[in-house]
């Protein structure tokens, strides 16, 4: 069998650190969505236990933090990723990215990096992109669109899932 070994060159794009972003954070989202269920929930039965009389705090409260949320997420969020962005002029760059069996070799003109698999803490996937996590914040991004195919994004994930575990959500 021949050993694994798949060069990928790639820059990263402001769509695609908004895709990490959003891939990364995807905990927190989970977390405030079910806290506005809980308010609206709460607001309800507030409702309820007046005799069906509308509770204009409660319901303010739960529209204000739905507010937030929607807020944070399709105009704060992208706003952000898009301003670090232009001040990380090294993501503006090709990267060459190297993938073996046992490491990812980062390289650009300023510098290479490897790390070995085990150093890593954990992965994610979605449909656009690989983040592979050296702690709980600080990941690497690789799309799916610099895969030549299917079969070689299969065989990434076969080598995280082996080297690094299940992917986590």
């Amino acid at each position: 069998m021949e050993p694994f070994a798949l060069q990928l060159k790639y820059t990263i794009t402001p769509e695609v650190y908004l895709q990490a972003a959003r891939l990364s954070g995807r905990v927190r989202r989970i977390i405030s969505f079910v806290i506005l269920a809980i308010l609206a929930v709460l607001s309800g039965l507030l409702i309820a236990n007046r005799g069906a009389q509308w509770n204009n705090a409660s319901t303010l409260w739960t529209l204000g933090y739905a507010l937030i949320i929607a807020l944070e997420y399709y105009w704060l969020l992208p706003h952000r990723v898009r301003k670090l962005h232009r001040q990380q002029k090294m993501l503006h760059q090709e990267l060459t990215v190297v993938l073996t069996e046992e490491a990812m070799s980062v390289s650009i003109e300023e510098g290479h990096s490897k790390i070995r698999w085990e150093k890593f803490h954990k992965w994610k996937e979605d449909r656009n992109l690989f983040l592979v996590y050296q702690s709980d914040r600080m990941f690497h991004m690789i799309p799916k669109r610099a895969f030549l195919d299917e079969k070689d994004v299969a065989a990434l994930r076969t080598i995280l899932t082996e080297k690094i575990g299940k992917p986590r959500k």
